[in-house]
């Protein structure tokens, strides 16, 4: 249900503050921020994901599926909750990126089985959820990725789906790892 989620470029910052799809990460040290309630402080970059299934995307379509189609009202609030909630991180100078992705029927899966690459089209099993979308947002602390993830309970839709909606949030780890050490 919360649907609107990796890579970065290593263009600076545009404008609008929303990075581009491209190459590899960048990180950009140390910042002085107002409105997020930091100055100075090494931010840190936590992934925020959203999950739905095939049957989630075909309700919010008006496509045959097993739960009642969305309505205009849910879908105009929906639109509406995710352009200020994103306008907010925006503001606030955390949002590094943020997408939605496709629905499971448009995606690919590829799997190895016994070293031989098995692909398969989907959809998958219609109640099998998927990542939906993201958002990489850059603050002082897991506590603050956390708040910011929270307000996505707040989300407008039917209460069938609210009811079931759930986000992850991840550190994101922008250097190789030690293995030796």
């Amino acid at each position: 249900m919360l649907i609107p989620q990796l890579t970065f470029d290593n263009h600076q910052r545009g404008r609008q503050g929303v990075r581009s799809l491209g190459g590899a990460s960048t990180s950009r040290g140390r910042h002085q921020r107002g409105a997020c309630g930091w100055k100075g402080d090494l931010a840190v970059k936590y992934m925020i994901l959203t999950f739905a299934s095939q049957e989630h995307y075909q309700a919010m379509a008006g496509q045959p599926s097993s739960q009642p189609a969305w309505t205009a009202e849910d879908w105009a609030a929906l639109g509406e909750f995710m352009r200020a909630f994103n306008q907010e991180l925006l503001d606030s100078g955390e949002l590094v990126e943020t997408r939605g992705l496709s629905a499971p029927v448009h995606a690919r899966r590829v799997r190895f089985k016994e070293r031989t690459p098995v692909v398969t089209d989907g959809p998958y099993a219609e109640a099998e959820e998927v990542l939906a979308g993201y958002w990489v947002v850059e603050c002082q602390s897991f506590d603050r990725a956390t708040q910011i993830a929270l307000r996505l309970g707040s989300c407008p839709g039917p209460e069938r789906v609210r009811a079931r909606a759930y986000a992850d949030e991840r550190l994101v780890d922008e250097h190789q790892p030690d293995f030796e050490g």
